[in-house]
């Protein structure tokens, strides 16, 4: 499942009307369920995924096609101490942000993953966003 499937699946299940004691409705606990990640219908959030970190390209530039789950930091000198130098990330719903070191911690993990830490609140921008962790690279919505 890619990433944008999965962030199709996540759309779908939150959308659904819910409908207690029917088979397959958003009342269900867990819709679906994939090697990677699960989706949560009842919430329409990812319950788990496994994310992507993404290397900047040959200029030192994290790109703004991020994908659903992915993150990158970018290496350019003209990055560092400006906004555009912050962790950026596409959550699993597909919304976006930098990651603003007044507000989060950022470890990096020898593997290459990140965790960030308090979690991510994506929903104070828009109403039913995503929330929640990205702790080695997995992003665990609350």
């Amino acid at each position: 499942m890619t990433p944008r499937d999965f962030a199709l699946l996540a759309q779908e299940a939150y959308s659904a009307k819910p409908d207690i004691g029917k088979a397959d409705s958003a009342s269900r606990a867990i819709a679906r369920q994939t090697a990677g990640c699960r989706v949560d219908a009842a919430r329409g959030r990812a319950a788990a995924m496994n994310g992507r970190r993404v290397m900047p390209n040959a200029e030192g530039w994290i790109t703004n096609d991020l994908q659903p789950g992915e993150y990158g930091r970018s290496t350019h000198p003209r990055a560092t101490g400006t906004r555009v130098g912050w962790w950026q990330v596409c959550a699993p719903d597909g919304s976006q942000g930098s990651i603003s070191p007044d507000v989060h911690t950022v470890t990096e993990h020898e593997d290459g993953t990140i965790t960030v830490s308090p979690s991510l609140d994506f929903s104070k921008r828009r109403s039913g966003a995503w929330h929640g962790w990205l702790e080695r690279g997995v992003w665990r919505s609350v």
